[in-house]
């Protein structure tokens, strides 16, 4: 009896001690679990909650010009990258820009970006400068893309506007080398370079809009109506040369006693390249640039050029290996290498040849890097 009554005492010390146990690895389970189901919790609602930056691009015109065209670039490399881009017109006659190719980022106006805060703003011009400070913006950056005092008579109010804009409190980048400079040493501007690039899907040898004859063609290319582009010298000095001459003007056309085998106006940046296939030689004469761009296309659709040596063509353009350089303004020195390309076959092979290797080294990736960093 005694052995039986210690045998159940034992049996029950078992099961009553087995029951906190068994309670204990439970609780111990469910402490276990929830600090991890609280940080994964944690972790996609920081997931929800982080949005991508909004940058908004000032511009003065919608209009055909080099320098929209490179802010378009930003703009839709920036957007396909996962960035939140916006372009904000202060042109008043047109809110579109059908004339860049696969161009999808918002345009608004200035008054509706006045109503919205952004990551960053840009200003992409003088006129553009004060507008973009006045905007709602964690950052404010200033895209030099010229010294755009030098458009202007000095002394002129255009000037004094223009230059006044180099002393605003921006971040400041540039496409040129020597704006930099000019920058650095004017007023003390570091700047960030994001230099221009070439899209080898709009820019490349193709089909030309009419073969080419037994005569060489040469392209002048540029806004009649804007007398620092020079189109005016560059039709007196093809003159009495021996070649066809086409031309092609977003602003302007030719004067009725200017020499012009074909003339073609306001063209779509996607259509260019078959106009550049179609010549051989470009003659470029302008007297102020930021980034020289056309001739960097005609390279990139098999020809050469001859340039004036205004700023920024020495950013790519060699004199005697991808192009011929001659000194600014001198018209008979412009006549003299635009002859001796047309009559030499073989410096023009060379001079083609060593473009399209040129144009291998400037494409947009890094300088998309450059940018999302920056804004980023």
């Amino acid at each position: 009896m005694a052995a039986t009554n210690r045998r159940k005492k034992r049996r029950n010390r078992r099961i009553v001690k087995g029951k906190p146990k068994q309670r204990r690895k439970r609780t111990l389970r469910k402490i276990k679990k929830r600090p991890l189901r609280k940080k994964i919790r944690n972790r996609r609602k920081r997931i929800v909650r982080k949005k991508p930056k909004t940058i908004g691009y000032v511009i003065s015109s919608c209009d055909i010009s080099g320098g929209v065209a490179v802010i378009c670039q930003h703009v839709n490399r920036l957007q396909a990258r996962g960035l939140r881009t916006v372009l904000i017109s202060m042109d008043q006659a047109r809110s579109t820009i059908d004339w860049f190719p696969r161009q999808n980022v918002p345009i608004i106006t200035l008054d509706a970006a006045s109503q919205r805060h952004f990551d960053v703003v840009v200003a992409t011009h003088w006129s553009t400068a004060h507008p973009a400070l006045q905007l709602s913006a964690d950052r404010k950056v200033y895209f030099v893309q010229s010294i755009e005092s030098r458009f202007y008579p000095e002394g002129s109010p255009e000037f004094e506007a223009a230059l006044q804009t180099y002393t605003l409190p921006f971040i400041y980048m540039t496409e040129a080398h020597w704006i930099q400079n000019w920058l650095l040493q004017n007023n003390g501007h570091q700047s960030v370079y994001v230099p221009n690039g070439i899209e080898e899907a709009l820019f490349h040898p193709t089909e030309p809009i009419e073969l080419k004859s037994g005569r060489v063609r040469v392209l002048l290319e540029g806004p009649i109506l804007n007398p620092l582009k020079g189109m005016a010298e560059a039709f007196r000095v093809v003159k009495d040369l021996d070649c066809e001459v086409w031309c092609v003007s977003s602003n302007g056309e030719p004067e009725p006693d200017w020499r012009c085998d074909r003339f073609f106006s306001h063209v779509p940046m996607e259509h260019m390249k078959h106009i550049y296939s179609s010549c051989d030689i470009l003659l470029k004469l302008s007297q102020v640039e930021g980034f020289f761009g056309p001739p960097m296309e005609m390279m990139a659709c098999g020809g050469t050029a001859v340039v004036g040596n205004c700023t920024g063509h020495e950013e790519y353009i060699i004199d005697g290996y991808n192009a011929l350089v001659v000194p600014l303004g001198n018209e008979d020195a412009a006549k003299e290498s635009l002859n001796r390309l047309i009559h030499d076959s073989e410096l023009r092979r060379q001079l083609t040849q060593n473009g399209m290797a040129t144009v291998q080294n400037w494409r947009w990736d890094n300088t998309i890097d450059t940018l999302y960093r920056l804004f980023s």
